[in-house]
């Protein structure tokens, strides 16, 4: 009755268990926004400055630091965070990359009672649900308020659209989150999180052309960034509900053993049974009273002085406090034998007089043996040496074939001791054969034992065919003969499941530990592998090689990022290429071998090439980065000496990278100048496209090189030229001549050359002129050596 009891009450306790899960599976999936996206909210804050607002969020706990865009602080002088209409502080700001736009600030004071965003261990993948949280600028004009404060921060849902390398205007090469969660202005430095409310990237930018097309920057360029300047952040725990179930099974097993064991344990001591005792250094026996019987004592000394016969070191063995008690036997403090007190060390009463001069060999044992038997048998130490010289005997309570072996094996002149453990084990093994002779055997008479049995048999169970057949039920002549045949013992319940769960739910606690361990390490394995953070799996997989036998070419792959994490290319390209087609193996080796040739090669824009297509291999987007100024002055010096086409191509890598805007100008001029040689004395709709690039160019740029080009410098003055007080003069391409009417100068034709202006019949030189812009030109006469500015008609 009370087992149905105990079966209904578990029942009701599982069915209510499955019944509360049940409803919290209902609860989650009845929100459309899970509640740790809603908590999330409660580490978003509103950054403010002279010319603009976004967002951001707090990376700990009370932290000081706050994460955001470049974009939203550049250029301000004051910052502010603010949490609520409450609480809020300036900031400075800590770290700023604008390359990356990112920028972490640090606040005056810290964020009481801000919990900080967890960033996500786990891969960012495709598909991922992910939610944008942040104070949208358009939402103030929609409340017709300043919004603070968590229940202000909106919250957009999207997936992640894809997970790619990003060089979106005025970034360098970065990883990137496109995500179709809207994101508005505002929303820049804001949170993208994940279902769990963990860290997935940064809000930054939208994609005008397309639709839906938003960017984050990805949460491992943050990572890097924390790691680099030792910002403290929240980790998330990994996303594995598998570790929480076995820990939890874990922990269960481990308390129904415990429970198991301290049962067992009760009735073994309720029935009598003896329990394995302590084991306890020889001393402390000795002090508590202990004793063995002569011939327990005889047959463990004996098993001793084998197991120190066969030892190297004999002599660390030799101290009382090494050897210990348990149930009648004797044990080595540690294994192999290596005691914890050096040979030298010597101890009254147990050890030969040869110790005291720092000899301890095999006779040395055999006295340490013969005082230990004498100590199990007498109840106490022997006398020490000192003593025994000065006349002292050894004192035995009774006379037995043990005195006179131990006179012999405690004899203080080694010549007359016994040789060896290994002789003394022997002699002992004879005078244990006479201990057990001499011992009385304990008989019980046959009919007393006859009758112990008849009683165990009627308590155990009605005797049924075996019963009396006289009158009073006892034996007579109607007596069953079947009656005599020897009783069974009664049974025992089984209890091998007992002993099959005290031996299984050990195995089975630290088969769960080592699977929920094993899980743990190879879920950390594969998030640092996610981040390229391969140092970091590394040392997981030093800590689990287990695992590296799981997958031993993703092992290997690991060990070669390490190496190139640590700068060795060269063994770095080894081990990738004995990898062979394993994942991009190949290309990595053929990877390190660019970045180690872009390293030795003195042209920088050989540089720049090796490093650009290495596509942000290591630190190749900043190696690329740091040739630009290089590149940028030596392009100039092939403009300035009419080297155009060479300066195009070295100049046609700069218009991506900030400060270097003018150079997109030189190439369109340079593309004008190779337009224009191309189509030399033709005046197309392509060279009139020229020539009007040019004008434009000479806005930003000097232009001079190309229109005082030898061959182009007809283009350059074709047409009509005024100056100020009204003289003119018209060149005509076509025939290389051109009209002067000038009050000093007669008209006619004359040649105009890039040194000077000559006349068309005798080639004698009557004017200098100097370039000034596209659309202007001085002219010094050289009869009154006047100069006048004329200007493009």
């Amino acid at each position: 009755m009370l087992k149905k009891r105990g079966r209904r009450r578990l029942w009701a306790v599982l069915g209510t268990m499955l019944l509360a899960a049940a409803l919290g599976v209902c609860a989650l999936a009845a929100s459309d926004v899970p509640k740790a996206v809603l908590n999330a909210r409660e580490s978003v804050v509103r950054i403010m400055t002279e010319g603009a607002m976004g967002s951001g969020f707090a990376l700990s706990e009370n932290s000081v630091y706050v994460v955001t865009n470049h974009h939203v602080i550049e250029g301000a002088e004051t910052i502010e965070v603010i949490v609520d209409d409450t609480r809020w502080t300036t900031a400075r700001v800590y770290v700023d990359l604008p390359g990356k736009d990112i920028c972490i600030l640090k606040t005056d004071k810290p964020l009481r009672g801000m919990p900080g965003l967890p960033l996500r261990s786990d891969a960012v993948e495709t598909g991922l649900a992910v939610y944008a949280l942040g104070y949208p600028g358009a939402a103030d004009d929609f409340s017709q308020e300043f919004a603070t404060g968590v229940d202000s921060i909106t919250v957009t849902d999207g997936i992640v659209s894809a997970v790619r390398q990003s060089r979106a205007e005025g970034l360098q090469t970065t990883w990137a989150i496109q995500t179709n969660a809207p994101i508005s202005p505002g929303n820049s430095g804001g949170p993208l999180v994940d279902a769990g409310g963990r860290l997935v990237g940064i809000n930054t930018f939208i994609m005008l052309k397309g639709q839906n097309v938003n960017g984050s920057i990805h949460v491992r360029e943050l990572l890097t960034v924390l790691q680099q300047n030792d910002i403290p952040y929240r980790k998330a725990a990994p996303g594995f509900a598998g570790v929480l179930l076995v820990v939890l099974a874990m922990a269960a097993a481990l308390g129904v053993c415990a429970a198991l064991l301290l049962r067992l344990r009760r009735r073994g001591a309720a029935s009598g049974k003896p329990m394995r005792e302590k084991a306890v250094p020889l001393p402390v026996f000795l002090a508590g009273g202990g004793r063995m019987d002569r011939l327990r004592a005889t047959r463990a000394v004996r098993e001793l002085a084998q197991r120190l016969a066969s030892m190297p070191e004999v002599s660390r063995a030799l101290h009382p406090e090494n050897i210990l008690v348990r149930s009648g036997t004797l044990e080595l403090k540690r294994a192999h034998g290596a005691g914890k007190r050096p040979g030298a060390s010597v101890c009254a009463g147990y050890s030969a007089p040869e110790c005291y001069n720092g000899s301890a060999g095999m006779a040395a044992a055999v006295y340490f043996l013969g005082a230990v038997l004498y100590a199990l048998t007498e109840g106490r130490a022997p006398q020490d040496v000192i003593a025994r010289a000065g006349g002292a005997e050894l004192v035995f309570e009774e006379q037995t074939p043990l005195v006179p072996l131990l006179n012999r094996a405690m004899a203080l002149n080694e010549a007359y001791r016994i040789a060896a453990p290994a002789q003394l084990a022997q002699e002992l093994a004879q005078v244990e054969a006479q201990l057990a002779a001499a011992q009385p055997a304990q008989t019980v008479p046959a009919q007393e034992l006859l009758q112990a049995q008849r009683a165990a048999l009627q308590e155990a169970a009605p005797l049924g065919p075996f019963a009396p057949q006289g009158s009073g039920g006892t034996p007579g002549a109607g007596y069953a003969p079947s009656a005599v045949c020897t009783p069974q013992a009664p049974r025992r319940k089984k209890r091998g499941w007992k002993i099959a769960l005290a031996v299984g739910l050990p195995l089975v606690l630290l088969g769960g530990g080592f699977l929920g361990y094993s899980l743990y390490a190879w879920n950390e394995i594969e998030t640092a592998q996610a981040y390229e953070q391969y140092t970091q799996a590394y040392e997981w997989y030093e800590r689990a090689p287990w695992l590296w036998e799981l997958d031993e070419q993703r092992g290997q792959y690991t060990a070669a990022w390490v190496l190139v994490e640590r700068g060795e290319l060269s063994e770095a390209a080894q081990a990738f290429r004995e990898l062979g087609d394993y994942a991009d193996s190949g290309e990595l080796a053929e990877k390190c071998n660019t970045y180690i040739r872009a390293q030795t090669v003195g042209s920088p824009f050989t540089k720049y090439k090796l490093y650009n297509n290495l596509g942000g291999f290591l630190d190749s987007s900043r190696q690329a980065q740091a040739q630009i100024p290089e590149i940028y002055d030596t392009a100039l010096e092939h403009y300035g000496e009419n080297r155009f086409s060479a300066a195009m191509e070295w100049l046609e890598i700069i218009p991506d990278y900030e400060n270097y805007e003018d150079a997109f100008v030189y190439v369109e001029a340079c593309k004008a100048h190779t337009v224009l040689s191309e189509n030399y004395y033709k005046m197309t709709r392509e060279v009139q496209n020229a020539l009007e690039m040019l004008e434009w160019s000479d806005q930003y740029i000097d232009v001079e090189p190309i229109c005082m080009d030898r061959y182009l410098i007809d283009y350059f003055l074709d047409g009509t030229w005024v100056a100020v007080d009204g003289d003119v003069f018209e060149y005509a391409m076509e025939n290389n001549e051109f009209d002067f009417w000038y009050r000093y100068v007669p008209s006619g034709k004359y040649n105009f050359e890039s040194d000077g202006m000559y006349y068309a019949s005798s080639g004698t030189r009557f004017a200098a002129w100097d370039y000034i812009s596209y659309n202007e030109i001085v002219i010094t006469f050289e009869s009154d050596g006047r100069s006048y500015h004329y200007y493009r008609q």
